[in-house]
């Protein structure tokens, strides 16, 4: 899979390029705010976006809504710290494919990536 991965926080990110490169994918891209995120995914577009929800210059949930207009397909999974049900519920309502919740390790990773795969696979 080719991946980009959205995410202010450099050591976030270093653990994510980690993991999937670990796991035979290619990190296409990277970046540290919304604006560059979007596009890189728009101009790269991935198999997979990982993206935070809190952005230093935006929302990621409105980058994943603009992701999520341009490329319905695409497999976006919000990286996030946030529990709340709210926010998960808003994620989801805007085309999420999922959550890699924070702290997670490289199982927890590949956990989340495997299911939204799976679940893409599934809708008809």
């Amino acid at each position: 899979m080719k991946v980009v991965i959205i995410d202010d926080n450099e050591m976030t990110r270093m653990l994510l390029r980690t993991t999937f490169v670990a796991a035979g994918h290619e990190v296409a891209g990277e970046a540290s705010n919304a604006t560059n995120g979007y596009e890189q995914a728009i101009r790269l577009v991935p198999d997979l976006v990982c993206l935070d929800i809190v952005l230093p210059d935006g929302s990621g949930i409105d980058v994943l809504k603009q992701i999520k207009s341009a490329h319905p397909k695409m497999i976006v999974l919000m990286v996030s710290g946030e529990r709340g049900a709210t926010t998960i519920k808003e994620c989801l309502a805007s085309g999420a494919s999922g959550f890699i919740l924070k702290p997670f390790n490289q199982a927890t990773v590949l956990n989340s990536v495997n299911d939204a795969v799976m679940r893409l696979l599934l809708v008809p």
